[in-house]
């Protein structure tokens, strides 16, 4: 599937990566693939400043050269409704992390991500997910009555795409409780008063801005799951 003779990486290199866990992203806008190839292929130009900020993005990335490529990639990785939809949750040992809207406006996914794996943390699976009234009201139904914070929490659901990950590692026996305490305190303030190197002491605003949810009841954890990963791509 991979045109090797027009991507401009490194074969070998890359098929010692493809041996890991890694992240296939479907980037939609205007001109995405033009953009998109600057990024990642040598041949393309691209200005000093932008040069500069990448980094070494095209050692580690890759894309399609052209639009008969992209679509052929894309039918492969993101099949379309009407098809089986299929994604890499376990559903065991494993917990559930939602990255709220404000999170992923705000450009933080990246940084969170990043944190999360080198906490020791593995992420066995990636899904964007929005959410409704309905759905945002019935995942965090638990919190009804027991925080005041339940309706605004609710909204912020609502407000923009999330990215559901579910949390897993085979070196802790409880993922859910570990994780939860990686995340650090429902209040951002909180935290970065007590434990200022978690989640949510770094990328959290308030109370209901606070970056990410995550499972608190290990008992939870797999409805969580299922309702992230099965009930709401369906």
């Amino acid at each position: 599937m991979i045109e090797k003779e027009k991507s401009g990486f490194n074969s070998s290199s890359f098929s010692e990566k493809l041996a890991e866990t890694f992240l296939v992203l479907e980037v939609r806008g205007e001109s995405a693939i033009n953009i998109v190839r600057k990024l990642l292929f040598p041949d393309a130009p691209i200005e000093k400043p932008l040069k500069a900020e990448l980094g070494n993005l095209r050692e580690h990335c890759i894309g399609p050269s052209d639009e008969n490529i992209s679509k052929r990639e894309v039918k492969v990785f993101f099949p379309s409704s009407n098809e089986i939809h299929c994604n890499t949750a376990l559903f065991r040992n494993s917990t559930c992390c939602i990255i709220k809207p404000h999170a992923v406006r705000e450009k933080n996914v990246g940084r969170i991500l990043q944190d999360t794996i080198e906490a020791g943390f593995k992420i066995s699976a990636f899904e964007v997910i929005t959410f409704n009234l309905c759905t945002s009201s019935e995942f965090l139904d638990v919190y009804k009555g027991v925080v005041s914070e339940y309706r605004e929490m609710v909204e912020q659901l609502m407000t923009g795409p999330c990215i559901a990950l579910e949390i897993n590692t085979p070196l802790k026996e409880n993922v859910a409780t570990e994780f939860r305490t990686f995340v650090g305190p429902s209040d951002p303030e909180i935290a970065r008063k007590l434990r200022p190197g978690t989640l949510r002491a770094k990328y959290g605003q308030d109370k209901v801005k606070n970056a990410v949810h995550c499972t608190d009841l290990v008992e939870d954890t797999i409805l969580e799951l299922e309702y992230v990963f099965k009930i709401l791509p369906a």
